[in-house]
């Protein structure tokens, strides 16, 4: 490169300037300076989406709980609790779109996915006191929070409904879950325990109606290893409050246990002796009886395999009979009652009661296979008839009872039913009244009035009679009559007395005498007179103290 002249600036000759020649960079140069410029700023770049996603891949899921109310819920506070470890926090609430509770948003721990699905709960828990004891005291100083109920098996689900209620056990807790189906609830409620042996062994979770309303469902948990007693042939019934019976014996008051008397409580047992049945899975539906001996009928009407359904005609009031009302043989059940109508028949002009019964042949020894409607039809004419009859004077329950009456009267059969029919008679209340009835009408068939005029004819005829001259002279003629009485007993009085003497002066002759003389057996026989006559008027004397009027009467 040639450097410019230059010329001092005094001088007047013309200089000659030389211009630089420009260095230009080659493209391969210019890209290389580039690229070193901006590699920190892309490996920031990437750093930070790496750690974004890093961060978000880290994350648990975000779900949502619905619940009624946000009561003791705070966003960023509020905890998901499983097994006392934190699983999720409430990020945010708000309400429902269509207002109807409260949606809580919830991030859960990254661990948790899999246990999120169809059959896993949530509840808020908080301090309660009822029935079943106390819960949720702690979070009086640590505050509420959500707990979860996880179960792995389930379709994945996001939105889920909160509970209300805690649940009273975990679903994985071992043991049994049972359905109990009653008519009524009773006091059996949500806590409500369940005994064996009277041993609590279980609970009730939960109770509501029945698809169709027409009774309650109870849902119950047996705690292992007592689910082990549950088979086909276990009964449940209900032992809430106290059972009283009423019975020849007294009054017997019974109760499963002091909490089943507040809270309400179930039963249960193995009624079979035998072979103890199957084993039966979870979700298995049993009845719920109302005690233990319609668990235990129910039961031996179960294992009965012939009846009979025989037809009462009644023509008096069966207030009190209700279908389930036992028909029993000399106090022993053999059947019961099924159903209670009324019909009218238009030929009498007169309403009868027509009721059902179902007979249980097995009951009374008939187990083989004999015709047990002959055998029925047998026994109706050698006198087999049937009468209602109170079963409790308290509630006035009727039961049909059937006895023999072999001198009554020939039955007599209406033929309105294709059942066979067992004839009637008339309740023992009823038959009394029947008897009164007839007494009182042949009582008013009595000819009152005649028999009222002859009884005041009879009495003024005795008046008369009482007020005429010769009776009112009969008491001086029983005067006098009785001073001679009593003269004539002061005269035997003395006679006796001279007797007396007599048989004395008699003996002490008698010992001077020689025993062999004729005056001797004279005198013998003359005392023993003496003595005998002694005896007569003694006799005739006590008769007369006995009975004075005897001498006057002739009695």
């Amino acid at each position: 490169m040639n450097e410019p002249a230059t010329t001092d600036a005094t001088s007047d000759a013309p200089t000659e300037v030389t211009l630089a020649t420009p260095h230009i960079e080659t493209p391969s140069e210019n890209h290389r300076s580039l690229s070193l410029a901006w590699l920190v700023p892309l490996f920031a770049a990437g750093l930070a989406v790496w750690l974004a996603y890093h961060h978000y891949a880290e994350q648990g899921p975000l779900i949502s709980l619905q619940f009624n109310s946000a009561e003791s819920i705070e966003a960023g506070v509020t905890r998901v609790k499983y097994k006392d470890m934190n699983i999720g926090e409430v990020k945010s609430i708000r309400l429902a779109d269509d207002l109807d509770g409260v949606i809580v948003s919830v991030r859960m721990i990254k661990e948790a996915q899999p246990w999120l699905n169809d059959n896993t709960r949530f509840w808020v828990v908080r301090p309660q006191i009822g029935l079943g004891g106390v819960s949720g005291l702690g979070t009086l100083f640590s505050g509420a929070y959500i707990q979860a109920d996880v179960v792995l098996k389930g379709q994945p689900a996001q939105h889920f409904i909160g509970l209300e209620n805690p649940p009273l056990t975990e679903s994985n807790a071992p043991g049994l879950r049972l359905i109990l189906k009653a008519h009524k609830a009773g006091s059996v409620s949500v806590g409500s325990p369940v005994y064996f042996r009277q041993i609590a062994v279980g609970q009730v979770e939960a109770r509501k109606f029945s698809a169709d309303y027409q009774g309650v469902e109870f849902s119950v948990f047996i705690r292992a290893p007592h689910h082990r007693q549950i088979t086909q042939k276990t009964r449940f019934w209900n032992v809430s409050g106290i059972e009283a019976t009423l019975s020849s014996e007294g009054i017997e008051l019974r109760t499963e246990s002091l909490e089943s008397m507040l809270a309400g409580g179930i039963a249960f047992a193995a009624l079979s002796s035998g072979n103890a049945g199957q084993t039966v899975a979870s979700d298995t539906e049993f009845p719920l009886f109302d005690d233990e001996t319609a668990a235990r009928e129910q039961y031996y009407t179960e294992q009965l395999t012939h009846r009979i359904t025989c037809v009462l005609y009644f023509h008096e009031s069966v207030r009190g009979l209700k279908p389930g009302a036992p028909v029993e043989y000399l106090g022993v059940p053999v059947g019961e009652v099924i159903e209670v109508s009324l019909r009218y028949d238009d030929g009498i002009d007169k309403a009868y009661i027509p009721i059902l019964v179902e007979l249980q042949p097995e009951r009374i020894g008939m187990n083989g296979s004999d015709d047990y409607q002959a055998m029925l039809a047998q026994a109706v004419q050698s006198g087999l008839r049937a009468q209602l009859q109170t079963g409790n004077l308290l509630t006035g329950q009727l039961f049909v009872a059937l006895k023999m009456l072999p001198e009554g009267a020939a039955p007599t059969f209406m033929d309105k039913d294709p059942y066979p029919e067992i004839p009637t008679v008339a309740t023992e209340l009823n038959q009394i009244t029947d008897k009164v009835n007839v007494a009182f009408e042949r009582f008013n068939a009595l000819p009152l009035e005649a028999l009222l005029s002859n009884a005041v004819e009879t009495v003024a005829s005795a008046r008369a009679l009482v007020e005429s001259k010769g009776i009112k002279a009969i008491p001086n003629n029983v005067n006098k009559t009785l001073a001679q009485v009593r003269g004539t007993l002061l005269a035997l009085n003395d006679l006796s007395t001279q007797l007396k003497s007599s048989l004395n002066d008699m003996s002490t002759v008698m010992d001077g005498l020689d025993t062999d003389s004729p005056l001797y057996y004279e005198s013998t026989t003359t005392l023993r007179a003496i003595q005998d006559a002694t005896a007569s008027v003694q006799a005739l004397l006590e008769a007369l103290e006995r009975n004075p009027a005897s001498l006057i009467l002739g009695e």
